[in-house]
């Protein structure tokens, strides 16, 4: 009974984590557009340009939690 309970929010994040999320291209700060997966998210995120880790991170979330 207990692992019923549990493993419910595994499988909700499983449900929105595998899901087709269309993300919009990101601009960085010398112009290149970078299309943003759930594969690239943690690849963006390490890059030096503050301004485009913001961008990915405000995407990111704005289109997950517009979703739920």
């Amino acid at each position: 009974m207990a692992g019923e309970a549990l493993s419910a929010s595994d499988e909700t994040f499983a449900a929105l984590n595998n899901a087709d999320v269309e993300f919009e291209a990101v601009e960085d700060k010398d112009g290149n557009k970078h299309t943003l997966t759930h594969g690239t998210y943690g690849t963006y995120m390490e890059s030096t340009d503050r301004i485009f880790k913001k961008k990915i991170l405000f995407m990111h979330y704005m289109i997950i939690f517009k979703k739920t």
